[in-house]
């Protein structure tokens, strides 16, 4: 029950998720992506797989 040493056991807890965790989210969004003139391939996948959409740079390009 002791607030201070709860804080203590928490602190250590994250500290090991955060060891343990391969891909940690810095913010969270669905759509989250910016293009310049130039960028050909990449899609902003739809609805709920907006967030995978990352995938489909491997067939972007810059045009120059």
């Amino acid at each position: 029950m002791d607030e201070t040493k709860r804080k203590e056991i928490y602190e250590k807890l994250i500290g090991r998720a955060m060891d343990l965790s391969p891909f940690v989210y810095l913010t969270w969004r669905e759509q989250a992506y910016a293009m310049k003139a130039g960028v050909e391939g990449f899609k902003n996948m739809p609805g709920f797989l907006s967030f995978q959409s990352g995938i489909t740079l491997e067939d972007a390009s810059i045009q120059s």
